[in-house]
């Protein structure tokens, strides 16, 4: 029965188109088309029908099964190229952790280096000071003892004049030095009055 004329049977096959028509199909919409008659559509068909189902045995399922397993294929070489690429990853993390951690150790024993210098040249100071400090307590036994008490005035000046030199680059002596010239000003001074 024609699906567009329901009441019509299908009595031709229209090649322009390639569908089934009726009586009333031919009239109306494929007046000017080429025709075939049924049988012979039908042993045409089943022929083709026929080359097609030995084709799709014999060449196009092959040809997907040969596509499959070139994709296939492509799978494993891209996991291929993938592991070889994580490995080159590691191996460059590798070099890069290693230029890292000598980088880092030269600058730790540079700090350190540094380290030892600076605290070498406080050491070096603090003993300089130390030993400025006991000669500083023998020369004020020294003063106490001898000087102050003999009175001699060469020894007296000899005393005055080493303790100069022993102190004269010191900040609290420059601080005490500049002190003690301004007491002997006011007392000179005083004593001019």
């Amino acid at each position: 029965m024609c699906e567009n004329h329901r009441k019509q049977m299908y009595c031709l096959y229209c090649k322009t188109c390639k569908r089934l028509v009726c009586p009333e199909c031919i009239v109306v919409t494929h007046s000017m088309h080429s025709f075939d008659n049924l049988e012979n559509t039908l042993r045409e068909n089943i022929d083709l029908l026929s080359c097609v189902a030995s084709d799709i045995q014999n060449n196009i399922v092959n040809a997907y099964i040969q596509h499959e397993n070139t994709l296939d294929e492509n799978i494993m070489d891209v996991q291929k190229e993938y592991d070889m690429l994580m490995k080159r990853i590691s191996r460059q993390e590798e070099k890069l952790k290693i230029l890292i951690e000598e980088e880092s150790n030269k600058l730790r024993n540079n700090l350190t280096n540094e380290r030892n210098r600076v605290v070498e040249l406080i050491t070096k100071e603090r003993v300089y000071y130390y030993e400025q400090r006991i000669k500083l307590k023998l020369f004020k036994d020294k003063i106490e003892n001898k000087t102050l008490i003999e009175n001699d005035l060469k020894d007296v000046i000899d005393t005055v004049n080493e303790f100069e030199s022993m102190n004269k680059f010191h900040p609290i002596y420059i601080a005490h030095k500049e002190m003690m010239i301004d007491y002997k000003k006011k007392e000179i001074l005083q004593f001019k009055q």
